[in-house]
């Protein structure tokens, strides 16, 4: 249960963004489900089922208590996983619980770890969000509150490494963009 200081950004040229990724990359796809109460407008958790390149599968459950300053997120997870063929067993009890589907999100795309002299490597992936377009997300794990000023200073550095200034930062959660992207498409 670590410290997770995250930030997400626009890509305009993902081409430009991958060559730029240290090696080695590996393919990912996600679905994730973000599941509310009955009465309840916003999500409470997240269920995830992942894919990757080598045929490997999970489902991971995901409850986070959120905090933003400048489009940077420092979050508290708590997550477990499930066997990825446990998916639709995952979505039918959740269902019986009385949960509802808030909203869906797909990624697809690149990840890759990135060293940082002296600090913890950072996670970084280059996702096609649909209908969103592409997007880096980067972000350290850490085990103490002291490194978070030194994770958001890595982060900037990083960003800047990868070709993507700072003005792509999307501080709004997929959630929100997601919701407003389908208002605009239905209206």
């Amino acid at each position: 249960m670590g410290i997770e200081v995250e930030l997400k950004a626009h890509v305009h040229d993902p081409e430009a963004v991958k060559a730029r990724l240290p090696r080695p990359l590996r393919f990912e796809e996600k679905t994730d489900i973000y599941w509310r109460g009955q009465n309840e407008s916003q999500p409470r958790f997240r269920t995830r089922y992942e894919r990757n390149a080598h045929g490997g599968e999970d489902v991971l459950f995901t409850l986070k208590e959120k905090s933003q300053c400048d489009g940077i997120e420092t979050n508290q997870e708590f997550e477990f996983t499930a066997p990825g063929g446990e998916w639709e067993r995952v979505r039918r009890f959740v269902e019986k619980l009385g949960y509802q589907v808030a909203i869906t999100k797909h990624k697809r795309g690149y990840a890759s770890m990135i060293p940082v002299p002296g600090f913890v490597p950072a996670h970084a992936e280059l996702l096609e969000v649909e209908p969103l377009g592409w997007f880096i997300e980067i972000e350290f794990v850490l085990e103490q509150a002291e490194a978070i000023s030194r994770a958001k200073e890595a982060l900037s550095q990083i960003l800047g490494n990868l070709g993507v200034p700072e003005t792509a930062i999307e501080p709004r959660a997929y959630n929100d963009m997601l919701r407003e992207a389908r208002s605009q498409a239905t209206g």
